[in-house]
């Protein structure tokens, strides 16, 4: 940490990346040198003014985000899961759009469901995409409608393939 201990914070990330800045950037280390010659010796590393700063800045980034997607003609969802260390369900929602021809993708959420059942987890999706105001809803139900059957007829193609093969050659 800083050697004199002019911040007088605990150790954190953000205490650490504050400190790592100090060193390359004279101008920020000056207004935390001067911070006790402000009236009110204000450095905005009190733990709620972070977390207001990070709450500001999601809100900013999820904003830019939603504005990407609502300009995008077609978007993909994408859901995928995994088990944490608590041994809980942990579902991740990513959206692919195009902007500008690249192709983007980004996370939109990341939480626990309860239920593992395939049209509870379509319910939330469809829930957290109404809440972000998502357009072009209409008729992404039925697209997806569409695709699960395509997915289900070339399961079944695939396994019957497998089935004729393993028949023919073993």
């Amino acid at each position: 940490m800083v050697e004199d201990d002019r911040l007088r914070w605990k150790d954190g990330n953000l205490a650490a990346t504050i400190d790592l800045l100090l060193h390359r950037d004279s101008i920020l280390d000056q207004w935390f040198k001067d911070s006790s010659l402000r009236p009110h010796h204000v450095t905005y590393l009190h733990h709620n003014s972070q977390n207001e700063l990070i709450t500001l800045l999601g809100r900013a980034v999820h904003q830019a985000i939603l504005n990407d997607t609502h300009k995008a003609q077609f978007i993909s969802v994408t859901v995928d899961s995994t088990t944490d260390i608590s041994n809980k369900e942990i579902y991740t929602i990513v959206i692919r759009f195009v902007k500008d021809f690249i192709a983007q993708e980004r996370i939109i959420s990341v939480m626990e469901l309860n239920s593992k059942v395939g049209e509870d987890i379509r319910g939330f999706v469809f829930i957290l995409l109404d809440q972000r105001n998502k357009p072009n809803m209409r008729y992404l139900n039925r697209i997806l409608m569409i695709i699960c059957s395509m997915i289900a007829i070339l399961v079944a193609y695939c396994a019957t393939k497998i089935f004729i093969w393993q028949e023919l050659f073993f």
